[in-house]
């Protein structure tokens, strides 16, 4: 069951048949108040433990890609290993980000979300594209856990070559 950021409520709801179920309630809003709180998203964690730490500033730690400009605001990529993620930043805010986990000669990436107001500005894609070449120039396999990831290796041929695909 996927683990809801701090303060975001999992509550029991009643459904017809008089049983109780667990409902998320609207996904969007709490992952809006995530990102701005800086608390983790309510998205699958696959190591152990659980919980995802929040992030210190993204430029702190890790590789930073030169900005590029989007609608005219400066988008900026890091990798911050110490998190295991990569942000992107559209005029220094947080506006996507992908999770992965390191295993030897492997980066698996597991979630990547996009704030609702950015979506539709081709970040998703532009994240995707940056994680997946920046794997294949550090020598890593990818196994694409994460299902915007394995979307976009199904929609862009060429990464074949690299990509271990998760067992069904």
């Amino acid at each position: 069951m996927p683990r809801p950021c701090a303060g975001a409520s999992v509550s029991p709801a009643p459904t017809a048949h008089g049983r109780r179920i667990r409902m998320f309630g609207n996904l969007r809003r709490r992952l809006a108040l995530c990102f701005e709180e800086g608390r983790t998203a309510p998205a699958r964690d696959h190591r152990p433990g659980g919980t995802m730490p929040n992030d210190s500033d993204p430029r702190s730690a890790g590789d930073a890609a030169a900005p590029e400009h989007i609608d005219g605001a400066a988008v900026e990529i890091v990798r911050n290993d110490e998190r295991h993620r990569y942000i992107v930043t559209v005029d220094g805010q947080r506006a996507a980000v992908s999770h992965f986990r390191i295993e030897p000669g492997t980066i698996v990436f597991t979630h990547t979300i996009v704030r609702p107001e950015f979506e539709g500005r081709g970040l998703g894609s532009r994240l995707a594209k940056f994680v997946l070449d920046d794997a294949i120039a550090r020598g890593e396999r990818i196994v694409p856990e994460c299902p915007f990831i394995a979307a976009y290796l199904r929609r862009h041929p060429g990464y074949e070559a690299s990509v271990d695909w998760p067992a069904a």
